[in-house]
Parts: C-alpha cells; structure tokens; sequence
C-alpha cells in the first residue's frame, strides 16, 4: 500500500465537524530534541477520531516507533507542535509551562495526511 492510497483511505471518513481550540502550552523530550507544544481542546473528539482512524489502517500499515523515545506509541494527546527542536534553557521551560493558554479556535472537517520529511518538516500526502 502506498501512501497516496493511505491518504485516499483517510480522506475517505467521514466525520462531524466540530470546534478545535488551543489550550495550554507544554514542553517534552524525545531523542534529544525539546518540542514547545499547545494541546489542543477536544481531546477526547480526537482521541475518537485517532482509534477509529488506527483502526481501519490496521490491516495495511506498520506504525514505525522509532521516533519516540521509548519505542513505544503514546497515548494520543490532540496537540500543536510550535517548535520542534526548541532551544530552550531547563529554567526557561518552568516559565513556559506557565505562559496562559493560546486563544485560536478552528473548525475540523476534514483529516489529511502528512508525513515527516525532515526534521520537523512536514508535507501533505496527496490521496490517490
């Protein structure tokens, strides 16, 4: 299966439109990198969204661990990546954490997929 095909089959579910909003912002580590982060509100509608989508894409995927630390997948948080290799000093973190939450709300209509194609950088698979 090609990824074009995976983006067809993701752009094929159908969902409910809803409303997004940024909430509050968070910094974690993986494989040497610090990512400055806003969850996103709505987590469970996602988190909905994420075991669906996991499971219809079982049968033709293998999801690769190796970019989380411990080569396990984590529980699915709806978040925001902001920086992905942020330079930031272990004090300049505690202050982060305690900036006030973002405010921006979006509607989700739809999902598409994206894959890594640098560190950080990402781009849209077109569906086939």
């Amino acid at each position: 299966m090609t990824e074009e095909n995976v983006a067809h089959i993701v752009s094929e579910i159908k969902i409910t439109p809803f409303s997004a909003n940024l909430g509050s912002i968070d910094v974690f580590h993986q494989h040497g990198r610090t990512l400055l982060i806003t969850y996103v509100e709505s987590n469970d509608i996602f988190e909905e969204h994420n075991t669906a989508m996991t499971t219809i894409l079982a049968p033709f995927i293998i999801i690769d661990t190796t970019p989380y630390t411990d080569g396990v997948v984590p529980k699915f948080r709806a978040h925001t990546t902001i920086d992905y290799d942020a330079k930031l000093q272990p004090k300049d973190e505690d202050r982060v954490k305690k900036l006030p939450s973002v405010s921006a709300t979006w509607e989700v209509n739809s999902f598409e997929l994206y894959k890594e194609v640098g560190p950080g950088k990402w781009e849209k698979v077109e569906a086939s």
